[in-house]
C-alpha cells in the first residue's frame, strides 16, 4: 500500500457465467469490521455491443497513530462508479462514466478494553464523469496503443471539488525480430489539470504493484507535505514509470512523460534449454518526466534538475530482467538516477513487482 508505506494482503475472486457475459470481480483484506477493509465490487455486464458496468469500494486508511492514547485518524474513500464500453471497430472504443465518491475523516480512540470512541472531523462529496477514446491495433509485430481522455467535476451543488483534466497516453511497439523475442517499445503521456481544484499530477516510481524495493519510502515526502488530501486514494493521480524515484517525486497541474524500453531475452541464448523451464527476459529502459504548475522548466536550466524541487525534469536509466514464477509475471528493475548536467547521480535503485 503506497499510501502507508507497507504491504497488504488482498483476497481476489472472479465469478463469470460459462458465456462470460456476466462476471463479478471481488476484491477484499479480509478485514471483518467493515469500516477498517479494503473491499472492491466489479460487476460487468458484456451481453450486447454496449459493454457497461457498475462499480463499488471501500477504501480505509489509518494515519497518524499515536500509542499513548490509542487515538488514529480514519480516511475513508468510498466510491460508486457506472462505466460503459461502446466499440466503433476492432481496433477502437469509445469509454465513458459517471461516479461519486464520498471522502471521511474521524478520529478514533482504542480504550485499554478494546473499545472503540469515534469522533467526526469533516467530509466531502465529490461527482465527475469522463469520456475516452482508444485506437489498439497491437498485434504479434507490434501496433499502437493510443488514449485521449477528458475528466471533468462540475460545478454542481452534489461535489465540493470542481475541475477538468485531460490526458493523453501514446504507447508504441515494434518487432525488431522474426520470433517476436526482441522489440523496441516507446510510452508519451502528457497531461493537464485546470479549474478551482486542479488535480495534481505526480510523477515517478515503479508502480503500485511494487511488493519490495530499496527505497526508504516509496512515496515522496514533500508529497505527503504539499498535499492536504493525499490519504484519500481518489485524489491522488500517480503516473508511472520513472523508475529510480519516489512516487510523486515531482508534481504538478501539468506533467509529462517518455519511456523508452529495448526488450530482449537475457539468458536464453546462453543457456537453450531455460526456454523449457521458463524464458528469462529482460529490458533496458530510459525514463524521463517532468511537472509543472505554470511555467514550463526549461530542459537545459540545472535549477529545474535538482531533485529536491518539487517542479521540473527527472530521468533514470537501467535493465531488469522479466520471468514468471508460481504462474505470475514478475519484474525485477535496477535504476540509476541521471542527470544531464551532472551524469549519474545516484546509487542503485532496485524494485521487485508483479504484472507485466
Amino acid at each position: 500500500d503506497i499510501l502507508q508505506n507497507e504491504g497488504q494482503g488482498m483476497g481476489y475472486f472472479l465469478f463469470s457465467d460459462i458465456l462470460g457475459n456476466h462476471r463479478i470481480a471481488l476484491q477484499t483484506s479480509l478485514v471483518i469490521d467493515f469500516k477498517h477493509t479494503d473491499i472492491l465490487l466489479n460487476y460487468i455486464n458484456l451481453e450486447n455491443r454496449i459493454n457497461w458496468g457498475l462499480l463499488f469500494y471501500n477504501n480505509s486508511v489509518v494515519s497518524s497513530y499515536n500509542w499513548i492514547d490509542g487515538s488514529y485518524d480514519l480516511y475513508k474513500d468510498i466510491g460508486l462508479n457506472i462505466n460503459f464500453e461502446n466499440p466503433f471497430s476492432k481496433f477502437s472504443r469509445i469509454e465513458g462514466g459517471i461516479g461519486h465518491n464520498y471522502l471521511e475523516q474521524n478520529k478514533e480512540t482504542v480504550d485499554w478494553v478494546g473499545n472503540t470512541t469515534t469522533d467526526y472531523i469533516e467530509s466531502f462529496n465529490l461527482t465527475s464523469y469522463y469520456i475516452k477514446y482508444v485506437w489498439d491495433n497491437r498485434q504479434f509485430f507490434g501496433g499502437n496503443r493510443t488514449f485521449i481522455e477528458y475528466m471533468s467535476a462540475p460545478s454542481i451543488s452534489s461535489t465540493d471539488y470542481v475541475f477538468d483534466k485531460i490526458e493523453i497516453d501514446s504507447r508504441n511497439y515494434i518487432n525488431l525480430s522474426n520470433d517476436g523475442y526482441v522489440t523496441f517499445a516507446s510510452r508519451f503521456f502528457i497531461g493537464s489539470s485546470w479549474g478551482k481544484d486542479a488535480r495534481t499530477f505526480g510523477i515517478g516510481g515503479s508502480g503500485y504493484n511494487t511488493l519490495f524495493h530499496g527505497d526508504e519510502n516509496l512515496l515522496n515526502g514533500s508529497y505527503i507535505d504539499g498535499m492536504s488530501n493525499y490519504q484519500y486514494i481518489s485524489m491522488n493521480n500517480f503516473q508511472f514509470p520513472i523508475r529510480g524515484y519516489n512516487i510523486a517525486q515531482k508534481f504538478g497541474n501539468k506533467a509529462f512523460i517518455a519511456n523508452f524500453e529495448f526488450r530482449l531475452p537475457f539468458l536464453i541464448y546462453y543457456f537453450p534449454t531455460i526456454k523449457y523451464l521458463g524464458q528469462i527476459f529482460g529490458v533496458i529502459f530510459v525514463d524521463a518526466g517532468v511537472a509543472w504548475s505554470d511555467k514550463f522548466p526549461n530542459f537545459h536550466s540545472r535549477d529545474n534538475w535538482n531533485i529536491n524541487n518539487n517542479e521540473g525534469w527527472i530521468m533514470s536509466c537501467g535493465f531488469g530482467p522479466r520471468f514468471y514464477f508460481l504462474g505470475m509475471p514478475w519484474k525485477l528493475d535496477y535504476a540509476w538516477q541521471y542527470n544531464p548536467h551532472r551524469g549519474i547521480i545516484s546509487s542503485r535503485k532496485w524494485y521487485l513487482s508483479i504484472g507485466i
